[in-house]
């Protein structure tokens, strides 16, 4: 369902943002780039998300956001 909606009739724009949270990826892997960087992958099965967050979290401080990729990135 949509949680809430905006018309700007002057510009002719409509947005709409939903309350359907997108579907999770799944078979996450994680292999070694360089001795310094990693490669990670997984499988999309969203349809409705905009990108990804990937966050990183060194204990004990709390995740914080490392990157944002593109939709449909894997």
């Amino acid at each position: 369902g949509l949680a809430g909606s905006y018309w700007n009739n002057s510009q002719g724009l409509f947005l709409a943002r939903s309350t359907t949270a997108p579907a999770a990826p799944s078979s996450f892997s994680v292999t070694s780039a360089t001795g310094s960087s990693v490669a990670l992958a997984w499988t999309d099965h969203a349809s409705n998300e905009n990108h990804f967050l990937l966050e990183r979290r060194t204990p004990p401080a709390a995740f914080a956001p490392l990157a944002t990729v593109p939709l449909d990135t894997t």
